[in-house]
């Protein structure tokens, strides 16, 4: 405790006026005690509990016993004014390119991008799967100068066995880290052929009512982690938002 220290001398007279200083300054009143909180806040975060950031792989809830998951991208063919599954397009790849895996085709990857919100001024992107041209995909016979080959289209079937590239999600295991299940995914593609983008959206935009000014709904599909089972669903309007689907299709966005 602080105190002034006065001292009295005795002079022998019987009556003694005395003035007492009193400091008016309190800047170090129970400073010793907010010292003491800080030390105290100090420890507390140096040896509490630590946080898990471990990262650990998420796999698809099965679905009548299937546990696949499908991915189904569909390129605008501009001459004919159609969707279709297919990478041999007037304004893309030939037989010849995707027969002999030439650099343009494997040099070219679809992209997942995760993110917290589908809005697109204030969302945040978590993490990114990359779906390569040199996975397994199923095929389609094309022709390219009077000769037809086998190629692949892109029409990506995923799963715990098989092709497993892009099919687990890898995440914190621990949902207090960032406190997150649900994520808005999109998805694009990037041309090795001219170094392009290329948007999807997962309704064929010629439905849409309003075609020049697309809603951003429709620029994404949601996965959602079941931390307690290390699992996800993956959900699309072509099903239902409140449905589990087996995957999604994505059609080309024409800006």
């Amino acid at each position: 405790m602080d105190v002034n220290k006065v001292k009295i001398l005795y002079t022998g007279q019987t009556n003694i006026n005395m003035v007492v200083p009193i400091s008016k300054n309190w800047d170090f009143l129970n400073r010793g005690d907010t010292i003491d909180a800080y030390m105290e806040e100090v420890l507390d975060q140096v040896i509490k509990e630590p946080i898990d950031f471990e990262i650990i792989r998420f796999g698809k809830v099965a679905r009548n016993g299937v546990t696949s998951l499908i991915y189904n991208f569909n390129f605008f063919n501009f001459i004919d004014n159609t969707y279709e599954n297919s990478y041999v397009l007037p304004n893309r790849f030939n037989a010849y390119q995707l027969y002999y895996n030439k650099k343009p085709f494997s040099n070219s990857f679809f992209k997942l991008d995760f993110y917290d919100s589908s809005d697109k001024v204030n969302q945040k992107l978590y993490l990114s799967i990359v779906l390569s041209t040199r996975l397994k995909q199923s095929t389609e016979i094309k022709s390219y100068k009077g000769k037809d080959y086998t190629v692949k289209k892109p029409y990506f079937t995923l799963d715990y066995q098989g092709e497993k590239e892009g099919y687990f999600v890898y995440f914190f295991e621990n949902f207090n880290v960032v406190e997150i299940d649900t994520f808005y995914v999109s998805a694009k593609f990037f041309s090795g052929l001219d170094g392009t983008y290329t948007q999807f959206i997962n309704t064929p935009q010629d439905t849409l009512l309003n075609q020049t000014e697309v809603d951003d709904k429709y620029f994404y599909i949601k996965y959602k982690l079941f931390y307690d089972t290390k699992e996800y669903n993956v959900y699309t309007p072509n099903v239902a938002f409140d449905l589990p689907a087996v995957g999604a299709t994505w059609y080309e966005f024409i800006s």
